[in-house]
């Protein structure tokens, strides 16, 4: 500045103009197997200015803002690193990586005026050790066995094998038992997902337990993953237990079996005479033939199965014994007994005017009695059967009750067998008409027109009657006779008139005289 005096001068400073931000990619620290801190430095250049990073297994060359994996993924998040002149440091960190495995990455820094790249460096995760698991073993036979493992190499060449022994060591280490392979493994590769691999064995004994686990090794180190077992397959092991189902000529026999791993087949023997102990020649085989045995399949746990026996004995002890069989031989269950129930029969009769026939429904069709035919009146059940006997009626009968060892007026009834029992079913005539002059009930317009003398009236009620011949009138002998119909229902007076009767045709007069009121016939 100058005036007239003279003039003056101040000091000299400076100043920058704000720019795009000057971003520099520091080396990654905290490195492990799947995690790792990325670092950068960003100069603001004088303006307001964030950082962020970008990250990729693959290599993009050079440092840009679209390979790879963004961090923080949404620029809302990225890091403020002010806006002075000056490089700021910041550090974000990552996780989930694969071990083993090299990425790629480079810092950035943004402001207003632009985005800037820092340079591309990389960074190898470590190699773990291999993540195992044992496996159930498979195919197993009398004296082979197949081992199965799972593993993951977790980026380092890997290799699998496994021991077994038949004690258990408690956990799984590479000095017990036996190896498989003897030396060396199964290559695995140096992936990162899990790999199965397999070992057969043989020459093992049947019916044998064996402890084995699954070990891989990588440059890490020896992984061992947990003891599992198996046992080679056997004869199978064969229990019998109680039979059900008993009555006086029937049960069911039961037993169980377990395979062993082979394929097996279940049948029995029973007699009445007690064998002591179980053998496949005592008394009789159920099923006879051995192509209709049961199929217990080849699994390893208990499998029910059963065989239903008739035609036995009433009131009679059986011993009888479960037995089972495969490719390694036969085994035999323990003999056990049951004793069928007492037999008693059940007879039924006829009793009143009445009837028709009676038969059972349940639990079986053993009865079919008809009245005047002694046949088919009884049958034999264990005791506490329930039978149901239903009545039926012929067309001029109707059923009123049952009586003797059985009182009940309901139609089936149900008889429960405690002792020789005899049932009476008792029906009397479903009268519908009468006759005027000797007040005679009758069952149908025949038996009156049979009764009834030359003169007689005959009372019916409101009724259909249905005659399965017909209705004849005068043979052999010529008579007149009136009938008068419509009497109300059930009225044993025959004092009202409520409507007509109706008799099922042919009428048919032989001789004589027949003189109707209120008749239908059909």
């Amino acid at each position: 500045a100058s005036n007239s005096e003279g003039t003056a001068f101040g000091s000299v400073v400076s100043f920058t103009t704000s720019d795009v931000p000057v971003a520099t990619t520091q080396a990654a620290t905290l490195l492990t197997s799947t995690s790792t801190t990325l670092n950068g430095a960003v100069n603001p250049m004088g303006n307001a200015a964030y950082g962020y990073f970008r990250y990729n297994t693959t290599d993009p060359g050079f440092c840009n803002d679209s390979f790879g994996m963004r961090l923080p993924a949404s620029s809302a998040s990225d890091l403020f690193v002010g806006a002075g002149s000056t490089p700021v440091t910041y550090s974000l960190g990552i996780s989930g990586l694969t071990p083993a495995t090299t990425y790629y990455y480079c810092a950035l820094g943004r402001n207003s005026y632009g985005t800037s790249v820092g340079a591309l460096l990389s960074f190898t995760t470590s190699a773990t050790l291999p993540a195992l698991t044992t496996n159930s073993a498979s195919l197993l036979t009398g004296n082979t066995a197949q081992l199965n493992g799972t593993a993951n190499p977790d980026g380092a060449a890997t290799a699998g094998w496994f021991r077994y022994a038949t004690t258990n060591p408690g956990s799984c280490d590479d000095t017990f038992g036996t190896r498989t392979p003897a030396t060396g493994g199964t290559s695995l590769g140096s992936g990162s997902s899990a790999v199965a691999y397999e070992q057969s064995i043989s020459g093992l004994p049947a019916g044998t337990t064996y402890y084995y686990c699954a070990i891989a090794q990588n440059s890490v180190g020896i992984a061992f993953a947990s003891m599992l077992s198996f046992t080679t397959a056997d004869q199978p092991t064969v229990a019998t237990t109680d039979a059900s189902s008993i009555t006086n000529t029937a049960a069911q026999l039961n037993g169980s079996a377990n395979p062993n791993h082979a394929a097996t087949t279940g049948w029995f023997r029973y007699s009445t005479t007690d064998p002591v102990t179980c053998n496949d020649t005592f008394g009789t085989r159920a099923p006879s033939t051995s192509s209709s045995d049961t199929d217990i399949g080849s699994g390893s746990t208990d499998t029910g199965y059963g065989q239903l026996i008739t035609s036995l004995t009433p009131a009679t002890t059986y011993y009888y014994c479960a037995i089972g069989r495969n490719n390694y031989g036969t085994r035999f269950g323990t003999v056990l007994s049951f004793t069928t129930l007492a037999s008693y029969t059940l007879t039924v009769n006829f009793g009143g005017s009445g009837g028709n026939k009676v038969n059972s429904t349940s639990p079986d069709q053993n009865i079919d009695c008809l009245k005047g035919n002694s046949s088919g009146c009884s049958a034999s059940y264990a005791f506490g059967t329930q039978v149901r006997l239903l009545a039926t009626s012929d067309w001029k009968s109707k059923f009123t009750l049952w009586s003797g060892d059985y009182n009940s007026s309901e139609n089936p009834g149900m008889v429960t067998v405690t002792t020789d029992m005899t049932v009476t079913a008792n029906f009397d005539l479903n009268n519908k008409a009468k006759l005027l002059q000797s007040d005679t009930p009758e069952a149908s317009i025949q038996d009156a027109c049979d009764a009834a003398a030359d003169g007689d009236t005959i009372l019916a009620q409101d009724y259909f009657f249905n005659e399965p011949q017909g209705v004849t009138l005068g043979k052999p002998t010529a008579k007149t006779i009136t009938i008068k119909g419509g009497y109300k229902l059930d009225d044993t007076n025959y004092n009202t008139i409520t409507g007509m009767t109706t008799v099922s045709g042919p009428v048919t007069i032989h001789g004589g005289q027949l003189i109707v009121e209120r008749l239908n016939i059909k």
